[in-house]
């Protein structure tokens, strides 16, 4: 059976349908690229500002935030520097003044030692009692000729009679004290027991020897003495 072809009106339309529909589909393809465009940059953008702003932002956000805190604990720093540093300036301060007490207190006491120093050697050059004169003592001597079977004991002093002069004359035969001695028991040593039989006698020529002899040891000349035997006895 033949197809009737369709009316007038409904073929209108078919036509028309037909023509719309590739219109619609050109319209789609080309918006399609337009939203995919757009729908990338905004991805794009989002992955910007999240990545890159929000980043550097936060990053400057930190730097901000931790800077008070810095700050506050350079403050805190400086402060307890200052305390340390007040503190010990203060004890630096204490310990100088004690320092300087004790420097003072010592520099006082060398003062005084040496004011009592210098006050006791006034004393002594003044008050001190002479410890002259010149003394030997129980000088023990072998007698000549009899083998050291008998001995002479003797004491001798020898002293000035000026008296600013029996310092000096002291002072003087104490350093030359063993030559002295040994100049006395050589000359008495020399004396037998008929030499010594008249005392006063050999005293006087015992005396006139040793000054004779001391002349060689006290060089000053000015100095006046005299030889005293205050023991002689026989053994």
């Amino acid at each position: 059976m033949a197809k009737q072809p369709p009316p007038p009106d409904q073929a209108g339309k078919e036509a028309i349908t037909d023509e719309q529909q590739p219109q619609k589909k050109g319209k789609l393809a080309g918006i399609l690229p337009m939203v995919l465009g757009v729908a990338l940059m905004a991805g794009m953008a989002w992955a910007f500002t999240e990545l890159v702003l929000v980043k550097s932002i936060e990053r400057k956000l930190e730097g901000v935030l931790a800077q008070p805190s810095t700050k506050e604990d350079g403050e805190k720093k400086v402060a307890t520097e200052g305390e340390h540093s007040e503190d010990d300036s203060h004890k630096s301060s204490d310990g100088d003044t004690s320092k300087d007490k004790s420097d003072h207190s010592n520099a006082t006491k060398s003062h005084d030692s040496s004011s009592s120093a210098h006050e006791g050697s006034g004393e002594d050059t003044k008050d001190k009692p002479f410890e002259g004169p010149y003394k030997i003592e129980s000088a023990l001597v072998n007698i000549k000729d009899t083998k050291a079977s008998r001995f002479l004991v003797v004491s001798i002093i020898i002293d000035s009679g000026n008296d600013t002069q029996r310092q000096p004359l002291y002072d003087t035969l104490k350093n030359k004290d063993p030559f002295i001695r040994d100049m006395a028991q050589t000359i008495l040593s020399g004396f037998s027991m008929e030499d010594l039989a008249d005392e006063p006698a050999a005293k006087n020529r015992a005396k006139i020897q040793m000054m004779t002899e001391l002349e060689s040891y006290i060089t000053d000349k000015k100095l006046k003495y005299s030889v005293l035997f205050t023991q002689w006895a026989i053994q």
